[in-house]
């Protein structure tokens, strides 16, 4: 699944989602047996960043209603602190990818 698709879906999670949690695993992490809780886990998707974009900056807040994430420049909102991690995550992992130099 490509990382729009990828962002498109966690926009519209209302919460925990094993399926979501799988796919973002196969785009992104090695092969293993086992998808981490993406979903569901400020942890998981904390570890998950610190292995990606071991340099960023994080910044999380949160309130009864909704968390809201800051990686760097990049802000987002979404209904818990893992689901707005990992939306701020991919949409920066993308605009990375999309500003990389094609090779020919």
């Amino acid at each position: 699944m490509k990382l729009e698709e990828l962002i498109e879906r966690v926009s519209k999670a209302t919460g925990p989602d094993r399926e979501l949690d799988w796919a973002i695993a196969d785009a992104i992490l090695p092969h293993g047996p086992c998808a981490p809780k993406l979903t569901s886990s400020l942890e998981a998707v904390l570890a998950l960043v610190e292995r990606e974009m071991p340099l960023v900056v994080v910044n999380i807040n949160w309130n009864s209603v909704s968390a809201y994430v800051r990686i760097g420049s990049v802000e987002h909102k979404h209904k818990t602190p893992a689901l707005a991690l990992l939306l701020a995550f991919l949409r920066v992992k993308h605009a990375i990818a999309s500003s990389a130099p094609r090779r020919r």
